[in-house]
């Protein structure tokens, strides 16, 4: 188990760029092209979350409609 201190130290030197290069942040259709890549690469099981709702109940609403349309645009990317 890592102590607090080194696990706050760690997280400091954590960039927004490092977060951006290994999970899919953007829109819908951006999270669709980053995904279709695991998908070409063998993936058959995809499940998209969006964590923006955490954000606040003014954000909740939206995080649905922009998974579906995040499976609806990887879906259309697969069977082209």
């Amino acid at each position: 188990m890592l102590p607090r201190e080194r696990i706050v130290d760690m997280l400091a030197k954590v960039t927004p760029e490092m977060l951006a290069s290994y999970l899919p942040i953007g829109t819908p259709k951006q999270i669709a092209r980053h995904m279709k890549g695991f998908v070409d690469a063998g993936m058959r099981v995809i499940k998209i979350l969006d964590y923006g709702g955490m954000a606040g109940l003014k954000f909740g609403p939206k995080s649905a409609q922009k998974v579906r349309e995040a499976e609806d645009e990887l879906m259309r990317l697969v069977n082209e």
